[in-house]
């Protein structure tokens, strides 16, 4: 059977502008920038955060608009009963982004708020995992119907989300020192797994700036 060159020109393009938004994205948030403009433009630094968002949305419009435009083969859908499953973990995603938003400072999160000094914080669902919106990320990707292009880019997305968290553990390993590293090593980053969390007692010593034993 001859390959179809059109779909995989169509995903090699695919490809190639998410990766270029993901390395785009993993850039603007890097330490590395942030201490060069903090240096250069101290001005701009204070609204660093919230040009930072701006960017992340407007450079996501091209490589959404390329997959959008796609039209390759399915790969799965979910139908029947399957269908009402992929209703629930995808309802499921967006009430767990939901309810850990409300223990977020979402001012600071979008750039339109002092950065807060309130030092270690934990919602709830930290006791499970470290990067609870990652997890949730990955749930609303994978519970949606795919063709191959869709495929494509969960799948690259998934790879970035697991290597952002790993960068994320990494800076806050060195902002918050022996305090995240005892968390890290006791709770998974990403998928709950069982007997991998903290009590919430042990929650609270945390925020209080003792490291678990």
């Amino acid at each position: 059977m001859e390959p179809n060159t059109g779909n995989l020109n169509a995903l090699l393009l695919l490809g190639l502008a998410w990766s270029g938004y993901f390395i785009l994205h993993s850039w603007l948030a890097s330490n590395r920038l942030k201490a060069f403009v903090q240096r250069r433009r101290p001005g701009l630094y204070a609204r660093y955060r919230v040009i930072y968002n701006l960017l992340a949305v407007i450079l996501l419009i091209p490589p959404l608009a390329l997959l959008w435009g796609s039209a390759t083969p399915s790969v799965w859908r979910w139908q029947g009963g399957w269908q009402w499953l992929s209703y629930g973990l995808t309802g499921l995603a967006l009430l767990g982004f939901w309810y850990t938003s409300r223990h977020y400072d979402m001012k600071e999160f979008l750039g339109l708020g002092a950065a807060s000094t309130s030092g270690f914080h934990l919602s709830p669902v930290h006791r499970y995992v470290r990067h609870p919106w990652y997890g949730f990320g990955l749930l609303l990707l994978w519970s949606q119907n795919m063709d191959q292009a869709r495929l494509t880019v969960v799948i690259m997305a998934s790879l970035y989300l697991w290597l952002g968290s790993r960068l994320e553990d990494r800076k806050l390993v060195m902002e918050f020192g022996p305090l995240y590293d005892s968390y890290r090593r006791r709770v998974p980053g990403i998928i709950p797994w069982p007997g991998k969390s903290i009590s919430r007692g042990e929650a609270e010593s945390l925020m209080g700036g003792q490291p678990l034993n």
